[in-house]
């Protein structure tokens, strides 16, 4: 006789446990976000890197009073790509004498309340910067402390305002008034951004996949429900920024409505040195991540018209991603084309981050004309072109260079590494009119 066997008694069996990483408010697994990447990775690097670069333009007319020489330009370099990413309180200038070891007491003092990822250290070339307590050391601090003197002594700087929410994605920037033409010359505005440095800016703002449409109001907030896929607005006419480079810059939800996010604090600081130089240049620059918030705060300075009365803008990045699509490429090419905005992009041919998204993914660097530099080509090292098509095609001829992003400051100084030896001497060719 069959005997009907007792269903077993005891808890359910526990479902699999599957690992998920929340993106923007969506919880996606693991097995999808890596395939993914590494799909991306692939499409990148099996692209040719044989094929011969487009004949470059000859040179850069500059329209802006600021001259883009390149001694001011490796001046940014120094501040944007180094300087800015140590923290930057109202004193930082003041505090440094005429001194001959001026340099090697500051490194002791430069401090930075964002830590840096222990697989992203902050560099110069291939060098590393060492812990605190080892600063005494540290090559990287000691380039940085006499780079940090050298610009203090050639441009007069006076921090006024350090803006460091430590909310979120929300970078940190300064606002600076320069002196390049002296103490009675006409001071220049300048906003400097840092670039990406902590967890939430590689994995949160960087590899941010959707755009989302900038405000038609100078004064309204992005809204954030109406954000896609990148591919989907990547040729919409609505200029467009990643919700990571949105977020980083204006804050999200309540904090972008408060008036404590950079994007309301810079508008603020430029808005009050406007009425006290009113025919005041702004400049505004940035490295890597901190290039492409430069980009989208010069857009947002100049779209805030008439409320804030911005003349012409500068506009100087190095080494930023490509994180706008080609609405607001069209609609800063238009504030080119007037005059109304000077822009430099500064690229190293070997460096991956500038040619990210690309634009078959729907990304655009946000504004026309690049230079582009090479320590290895000794003929020509500086390559000013027009075009995007002609600088993507330039960078993808180019091997990757793992160091290549953080050397700016290197080859425009003219300076090198022990792994590094080549750099572009001070008598190279400069292809920008002044």
């Amino acid at each position: 006789m069959m005997v009907a066997q007792a269903p077993a008694i005891g808890p359910p069996a526990a479902s699999p446990v599957v690992s998920t990483m929340p993106w923007f408010g969506v919880d996606l697994p693991l097995a999808l976000i890596l395939p993914l990447l590494a799909l991306l990775l692939g499409v990148l690097f099996l692209r040719r890197f044989s094929r011969p670069p487009p004949p470059p333009s000859t040179t850069m007319p500059s329209a802006a009073a600021t001259a883009l020489t390149r001694q001011f330009v490796r001046d940014l370099s120094f501040l944007c790509e180094h300087i800015v990413m140590f923290d930057m309180p109202l004193d930082a200038f003041s505090r440094i004498d005429d001194a001959a070891d001026a340099a090697d007491r500051l490194r002791l003092r430069l401090s930075c309340r964002e830590e840096a990822l222990w697989w992203a250290p902050d560099k110069v070339g291939e060098l590393e910067m060492k812990r605190s307590k080892h600063a005494a050391t540290c090559e990287v601090r000691r380039r940085r402390a006499s780079w940090y003197v050298a610009f203090k002594r050639r441009h007069a700087p006076v921090v006024v305002e350090w803006i460091d929410t430590a909310q979120g994605q929300e970078k940190p920037c300064a606002v600076l008034l320069l002196h390049p033409h002296g103490a009675t010359g006409r001071p220049l505005i300048t906003v400097a951004f840092r670039g990406s440095k902590t967890y939430q800016d590689y994995f949160v703002t960087d590899a941010s996949p959707r755009f989302v449409p900038l405000p038609e109001r100078a004064d309204d907030d992005a809204d954030l429900s109406a954000a896609a896929l990148l591919p989907r607005l990547a040729k919409s006419a609505r200029p467009c920024a990643t919700v990571g480079a949105w977020c980083a810059y204006a804050g999200s939800g309540a904090r972008a409505r408060g008036g404590e996010a950079p994007r309301a604090r810079v508008r603020r600081a430029v808005g009050a040195l406007l009425a006290r130089f009113p025919h005041a240049e702004v400049l505004v620059a940035g490295h890597s991540l901190g290039g492409a918030l430069a980009t989208l705060c010069a857009y947002d300075l100049m779209h805030a018209r008439p409320q804030l009365p911005v003349g012409k803008v500068v506009l100087v990045t190095f080494a930023a991603p490509r994180l706008f699509n080609q609405g607001f490429q069209l609609s800063m090419g238009v504030r080119q084309s007037t005059g109304q905005l000077t822009a430099l992009r500064v690229v190293i041919g070997g460096d991956m981050v500038a040619r990210i998204p690309p634009q078959s993914f729907g990304g655009h660097p946000g504004v026309t004309g690049c230079l582009v530099m090479d320590a290895f080509d000794k003929s020509s090292p500086f390559t000013y072109f027009t075009s995007d098509e002609d600088v993507t095609a330039a960078l993808w001829s180019k091997p990757p260079d793992g160091g290549a992003h953080i050397s700016h400051a290197l080859y425009l100084a003219g300076e090198n590494t022990p792994k590094r030896p080549d750099t572009i001497p001070l008598s190279a060719y400069w292809p920008i009119i002044d």
